[in-house]
């Protein structure tokens, strides 16, 4: 529906100004976790990603009186979802969310994969691959 494209559009928008798409683990404690941020003080944007993705709204204070920030975070298939949805519509981050969409996704699987079987090293090495090139996006500020 129109309005559905043009909500989309705006949460494209929001991505592209005030959000970040990182892949973070993938040490020896914790398994490899694409996760889309989204930080402001103005809650309403906030509360329209949470309405149509879900998940938790977390609110900040910040020292000397400034105003509440308010962060919105969502990772695995959902985050997989959401960078589908506003790929098309997105200037500033199309190429990191064209490569975060790459990212291999196995629901409820951890560091294991299948029947308690290690991820595959090839899976591993793709999911490092990711991280880095999102990471080295984000350093040459092309997401910009």
């Amino acid at each position: 529906s129109r309005h559905m494209s043009t909500t989309t559009a705006y949460l494209a928008g929001l991505l592209d100004g005030e959000g970040c798409v990182t892949v973070s683990g993938g040490d020896s404690n914790r398994s490899h976790q694409l996760r889309v941020t989204l930080e402001m003080t103005d809650p309403e944007p906030i509360y329209l990603l949470q309405e149509n993705y879900g998940w938790t709204i977390h609110e900040r204070e910040r020292p000397h009186g400034r105003r509440l920030l308010f962060s919105w975070y969502i990772s695995g298939g959902v985050a997989l979802d959401f960078l589908a949805d506003i790929l098309l519509h997105s200037l500033a981050k199309e190429n990191q969310i064209i490569e975060a969409l790459k990212f291999p996704y196995f629901p409820g699987v951890g560091r294991t994969y299948g029947k308690h079987r290690p991820m595959p090293p090839e899976i591993v090495a793709e999911l490092e691959r990711i991280k880095r090139s999102l990471a080295g996006m984000k350093e040459r500020r092309t997401d910009v």
